[in-house]
């Protein structure tokens, strides 16, 4: 005979293990966000340069007597100064890094927003514990497996620490049945 499935319904361990996983998405948010600040600081100190001595350099060469010693060693460091900061942006990338970081982190917001939308709701109403867990799960996991690396300076940063969660993601549940 077949036997039909019972679900688990909502109760408050299943609600403080979703409040633990957004209270983790909340940390990963924020470490995303200061990433991409940071290295959106980072494209612009390198980028804006890379800009300006090009189109400052272009006038005052023409006024650069060329056949001077110091003209044309004026014209050269500037075009190998412009040359250096526009390959340390080509190589390190800060404002694709930067576009990235933001990117995970309204990712990440996005879930924080559907966990609390479904706590929000009275536990009958809520969507199956089961089937939000799994998509929950399978959200984070997904991202946590393709998010970029942020940068050791953030990641050890005391703000960013887990705390006030007796239980975490990596948590086995009980399941009533």
């Amino acid at each position: 005979m077949d036997k039909a499935q019972v679900e688990e319904l909502w109760d408050d361990k299943n609600e403080e293990f979703m409040k633990g996983i957004a209270h983790m998405c909340e940390i990963k948010r924020d470490q995303h966000e200061q990433a991409g600040y940071s290295f959106k600081k980072r494209n612009t100190y390198w980028g804006l340069p890379a800009i300006l001595i090009p189109t400052i350099m272009a006038p005052i060469s023409v006024l650069i007597d060329e056949n001077t010693d110091s003209g044309k060693y004026v014209n050269a460091g500037a075009f190998l100064l412009t040359g250096i900061i526009t390959g340390v942006l080509s190589f390190f990338k800060y404002g694709e890094k930067m576009a990235n970081h933001f990117n995970f982190s309204s990712k990440y917001a996005d879930v924080i927003s559907d966990i609390d939308l479904e706590l929000m709701k009275a536990p009958q109403f809520r969507v199956q514990l089961d089937v939000f867990s799994t998509r929950i799960h399978m959200i984070t996991d997904s991202l946590s497996n393709s998010e970029p690396i942020i940068p050791s300076n953030i990641v050890n940063n005391p703000r960013y620490k887990k705390e006030d969660y007796d239980i975490v993601p990596n948590t086995e549940l009980e399941i009533n049945v």
